[in-house]
């Protein structure tokens, strides 16, 4: 089942790929604008930073100078994502060590999930890293579930919300 939950999700981004900046470019530009400026100091400290969720790479131009790994569930839209270091895989069940990033990022991706899927995301990303930032869609009928979760697995340190979004920063 929850194979198929997640095959559903990658085809879904596979099958939007081609259209995807055009469709949601915009919005995530200016979303990862904000973060990148609002978290500078945090960003300023961090080395190896992992994009869980990258899709086309919107990230990678405001990340140049840090060791940065793309990891998304579809391969189409890690084909239109230009950095160097792209991995397929889920966010459930990352292949990466523990504690081997500084940084996540989660940019738009836990809403896509169930219940028991964002909670393994969010214990995979306390496993592989030393803090978080995550933003998710405030009308998204998950934010309760993504909330209770990260209250139980990090420390929330900062909220800001947006005009769609909130965005917070956590230690794992």
């Amino acid at each position: 089942m929850k194979n198929q939950r997640m095959n559903k999700i990658r085809q879904y981004y596979d099958g939007i790929s081609k259209g995807y900046d055009e469709l949601y470019g915009e919005e995530q530009l200016k979303k990862v604008k904000f973060i990148v400026e609002e978290f500078k100091e945090v960003l300023e400290q961090k080395k190896k930073i992992l994009d869980a969720g990258a899709g086309t790479g919107i990230l990678n131009s405001f990340l140049k100078n840090k060791d940065l790994i793309s990891l998304d569930i579809s391969p189409k839209m890690l084909e239109k994502n230009k950095n160097d270091k792209k991995i397929i895989g889920s966010i459930t069940k990352m292949p990466f060590k523990n504690k081997e990033f500084d940084l996540v990022f989660c940019i738009t991706v836990l809403q896509d999930l169930n219940e028991n899927e964002i909670e393994k995301a969010i214990k995979e990303i306390k496993r592989t890293s030393k803090n978080a930032i995550i933003s998710f869609l405030k009308k998204s009928s998950k934010k309760e579930t993504i909330i209770k979760f990260l209250k139980k697995f990090a420390k929330i340190e900062k909220i800001v919300e947006l005009e769609k979004d909130i965005v917070l920063f956590a230690t794992l």
